[in-house]
């Protein structure tokens, strides 16, 4: 506690190597499985979330390598997203998923976000 853990894997940052591309995951990483290059640069989701790669839902993986919104898995960000989002407006309590921003409500905040990756997944 009031230790800086940037990933969030529950072991202190001056523990692990530092965040850079030239850094290697210690084995607690590898073990937990954290230890993910998901666009496969060379820097870890952590370190890229870090260095300030948007990270909107929390989950550790960098926006860039999701299709955040394309809550029905075709690989388009459309209109049955958008049905999906307004039909579970307000507190999240059965489809958490459209909750983009993962604050517990479905809202405008949300909407924003799938709205602005309408189209095909990047």
């Amino acid at each position: 506690s009031g230790t800086p853990d940037v990933d969030l894997n529950g072991v202190p940052d001056s523990c692990q190597p530092d965040c850079n591309a030239n850094a290697l995951p210690d084995s607690y990483e590898i073990a937990q499985g954290l230890a993910q290059d998901c666009d496969g640069d060379g820097v870890l989701n952590s370190c890229e979330i870090a260095a300030g790669s948007a990270d909107i839902n929390g989950d550790g993986i960098p926006d860039d390598c999701q299709c955040i919104g394309d809550l029905n898995g075709d690989g388009v960000v459309g209109g049955a997203d958008l049905t999906a989002v307004l039909s579970f407006w307000g507190p999240v309590t059965t489809f958490p998923a459209s909750d983009l921003n993962n604050d517990g409500v479905i809202n405008a905040a949300d909407l924003a976000i799938l709205l602005d990756r309408w189209g095909p997944c990047r």
